[in-house]
């Protein structure tokens, strides 16, 4: 890694997501090469007169065999073209949706850069190179006096067998990546509809640092107290508290702790989450009170040091919550020969999810933050009537009137807060989202070229059989039972791979089984109604083929 470019923690979150979603553009990818080596291959059988003749005129093998990769990489090189030149506008798109970022502040680049373009035209061409092996080899020894003596090309067994191993492949990668898919969107529902531990409707949040303003430390916590009472008297506006370590931003506090009665072992860590919170935030937030009392605003300076721990800090140390009270806790300094002071336990929380959406916090010590040497700046939470959007002008005016240099960073409602503590997982179920509805489109393309061209090659079996008394039906049965069959081996194929790839990528999964039957179910369903839709007009072509013209076709 280059130190000089600096040092992302995204870096590792955003390892997995990534392998994840560079998966899925290979599988669309290789559905691409597959559908298009179909499509070329559907239209070599009708270049089959057109090839012998060439052959049969003393055309050289190796000429023919370079006409037809040229063909396939002009292709690809177009269509990589054109993808390159839409890839910005896209690109910067999907960042934007993705991270609720405005114009001109995405987290993330979406310039195509020189290695990027190389790495596209590099997969252009392999891409074209795939796809033009099907016709290549169709030719590679033709039969000219079979050719010759048709019209139009019939099939050889090999070919046939290519294009339905084509259509089997695109209907399970069809599958796989709509149970992917399936997976990704029950993984965001059920982040976004879980109990976090409070309550997140109608609470508005947002940052404030006197020191960014110019204030001094002594003037931090005056100018905090002063900010809450002018947030407090916003029509709308319920209750107002404020927190150092705000919730499902991602951000930690840590504190190493001594704790009364608790003989620590060696090696164990005695780091506890340690925000430092302001009267009335845990009826802000609605965060349940186990036991005991909260803050008061007669917690400053100069009064008994107290503290408020969770329900895990009370279980791991005191067994429950009763037995918590009237204990202490000691901060230990970051220097040993600092002073340190116990806080007596005064109450009881509920476990919450602080970091992120997926795990509980810890066990966790509150300190008031009136009674802290170093304030530092605050994270404001607004429990409000209605929605939290219709107080935000009313806040920002009311800091402004205490001073207009006071800067309110970030102003959201929780839920926003949530969307963006779920960014993550929105992308990946977004762009599944996008690949399986591709994936589908392009297996129905392959589907309905196989089935067109083979009841083309079939139109005087079916006239016969019509002639001599055949049911309509029978017809359209008899085109799709060989389509059916395909796509059960092939469902049956995608779902355990479904399943082994849900079990690899299971970290990024939350709530769901790896077996999940409703994902399993909808995929196969998705995929059944593509293939019925993708045959039915090939199918209505054959059950209308007229007998009498059927049997001149040549």
């Amino acid at each position: 890694m280059d130190d000089s470019k600096g040092f992302s923690p995204n870096r590792i979150d955003l390892e997995t997501p990534l392998i994840i979603l560079m998966s899925m553009a290979g599988l669309l990818v290789a559905m691409c090469a597959i559908n298009v080596a179909t499509l070329l291959l559907l239209r070599a059988a009708g270049r089959a007169r057109e090839m012998s003749m060439r052959y049969a005129l003393g055309a050289k093998r190796g000429r023919i065999v370079s006409q037809l990769l040229t063909e396939g990489v002009l292709l690809g090189t177009v269509g990589a073209v054109a993808g390159l030149a839409l890839a910005p506008l896209v690109a910067t798109t999907l960042v934007r949706l993705l991270t609720n970022a405005d114009p001109g502040s995405e987290p993330y680049s979406a310039a195509i850069d020189a290695r990027v373009f190389l790495f596209t035209l590099g997969v252009a061409l392999v891409a074209s190179l795939l796809f033009s092996v099907a016709p290549v080899l169709h030719f590679i020894r033709p039969d000219l006096v079979q050719a010759l003596r048709q019209s139009s090309g019939t099939a050889s067994q090999g070919a046939q067998r290519f294009r339905k191993l084509a259509v089997g492949s695109q209907i399970a990668l069809s599958v796989l990546l709509l149970g992917g898919a399936g997976l990704f969107v029950r993984t965001l529902d059920n982040l976004r509809h879980q109990q976090v531990g409070f309550e997140i409707g109608h609470l508005a949040t947002f940052s404030f640092d006197p020191s960014d303003s110019g204030y001094g430390e002594d003037r931090e916590k005056p100018l905090v107290t002063q900010g809450l009472e002018r947030v407090r008297q916003v029509p709308g506006v319920t209750s107002v508290a404020a927190t150092t370590d705000p919730e499902l931003t991602g951000d930690t506090n840590v504190d190493a702790f001594s704790v009364e009665g608790h003989a620590a072992i060696e090696g164990e860590s005695r780091d506890v989450e340690s925000p430092r919170i302001t009267p009335g935030y845990f009826a802000t937030l609605q965060q349940p009170l186990l036991a005991g009392r909260e803050f008061t605003w007669a917690d400053v300076a100069g009064a008994p040091k107290v503290a408020v721990v969770n329900l895990a800090f009370a279980k791991k140390f005191y067994g429950s919550a009763q037995n918590a009270l009237g204990h202490s806790v000691t901060k230990i300094p970051d220097d040993p020969s600092g002073p340190s002071s116990p806080a007596a336990i005064v109450g009881v929380v509920g476990d919450i999810k602080h970091q992120d959406l997926r795990n509980f916090a810890g066990p966790t010590v509150y300190q008031p933050y009136l009674q802290i040497d170093h304030p530092g700046g605050v994270q404001i939470y607004a429990r409000t009537a209605q929605a939290p959007e219709t107080v935000e002008a009313a806040i920002r005016k009311g800091l402004q009137r205490l001073d207009p240099t006071l800067v309110v960073d970030g102003l959201r409602s929780m839920d926003a807060e949530v969307d963006r503590s779920t960014s993550d997982e929105r992308a990946l179920a977004f762009l599944a989202i996008g690949f399986s509805a591709l994936a589908l489109v392009l297996a129905a393309v392959g589907l309905y070229g196989v089935l067109a061209y083979s009841i083309e090659q079939r139109t005087r079996e079916i006239g016969v059989r019509l002639a001599l008394g055949a049911q309509r039906s029978n017809v359209v049965v008899l085109v799709l039972r060989e389509m059916t069959v395909i796509a059960v081996i092939a469902t049956a194929i995608a779902l355990p791979s479904i399943v082994a790839l849900a079990r690899l990528f299971r970290s990024q999964l939350y709530g769901v089984a790896t077996y999940d039957g409703l994902t399993l179910g909808g995929a196969v369903v998705l995929s059944a109604v593509m293939v019925t839709l993708a045959a039915v007009l090939p199918a209505r072509r054959a059950a209308s083929v007229e007998p009498m013209q059927a049997l001149r076709t040549e």
